[in-house]
């Protein structure tokens, strides 16, 4: 496979995914989406840069949250301008493969005359939905859920039995 970047508009694609946008919180549907991003770039041994806007005026460092580099992007640099200057400056590295996914039919235009490719953000969640039912049957891993894990769901049916007789409140 060829090494190659992801390069993701986050928000633009948080508002394309109705998974996404019906979690109906940015914070969670933010890490919703890198968790997605993290396992799709790991199974086909590609590097994910999200980039979000921000509105801080102070810029933060680049965070690397499993293997996804996370940016936010701060005035006057919105995400488009920091997505086009990295598609730029990677698609000029020899033997890389650089694809933007975004619905915003000026950047895809403009990364397009860089030598990327392009996925609209329908597009890609797709992609990623395939790659995950091939994990899931290469794996025998399930999808990860859009649903918050929680400590119960992870406990064994006698545990969570034994621990509901300990309830405080309960006769026993």
């Amino acid at each position: 496979m060829t090494p190659g970047y992801l390069l993701v508009d986050g928000y633009n694609v948080i508002y394309a995914w109705p998974e996404l946008r019906e979690l109906g919180n940015l914070e969670h549907a933010r890490a919703r989406l890198v968790e997605l991003l993290a396992s799709y770039g790991a199974f086909r041994g590609i590097k994910v840069i999200v980039v979000f806007d921000s509105p801080a005026t102070v810029s933060q460092p680049p965070q690397d949250i499993d293997g996804v580099t996370v940016i936010y992007a701060t005035a006057p640099h919105q995400a488009d301008h920091v997505i086009e200057a990295l598609a730029h400056r990677l698609s000029g590295l020899e033997g890389l493969t650089v694809t933007v996914a975004s619905s915003d039919s000026l950047e895809r235009r403009l990364v397009f005359g860089s030598g990327c490719q392009r996925l609209s953000a329908v597009e890609l969640a797709r992609e990623v939905q395939r790659t995950l039912s091939t994990m899931n049957r290469k794996y025998g891993r399930k999808q990860p859920s859009a649903r918050p894990v929680s400590v119960a769901d992870r406990l064994a049916e006698p545990v969570r039995e034994a621990l509901r007789r300990f309830r405080p409140g309960r006769k026993t």
